[in-house]
């Protein structure tokens, strides 16, 4: 996407989960959606319980298809968390 022109630089490239230009962390940009701080402190709670799982574990990160993550935010947004 930079050397395309279509981002200006590294930190203008968003993903839905990803590795941070900027910091040695994992980004994870899904509680950019929640619409409560209850929302977004309960997403943000299960993906670190679910990162440090993986990490304790050993268990190899799995990539998942943009096709798949689209669809995925495509069939909750209606309903939020009431999906699940």
């Amino acid at each position: 996407m930079i050397s395309s022109g279509r981002a200006m630089d590294e930190r203008s490239v968003h993903f839905h989960a990803g590795p941070s230009p900027r910091y040695s962390t994992a980004e994870v940009r899904i509680m950019d959606i929640c619409l409560s701080a209850d929302d977004a402190v309960a997403m943000a709670a299960l993906v670190r319980a679910l990162a440090i799982k993986e990490l304790r574990d050993g268990v190899p990160i799995r990539r998942m298809s943009d096709r798949r993550i689209d669809a995925e935010l495509a069939r909750t947004a209606p309903d939020g968390l009431g999906v699940w």
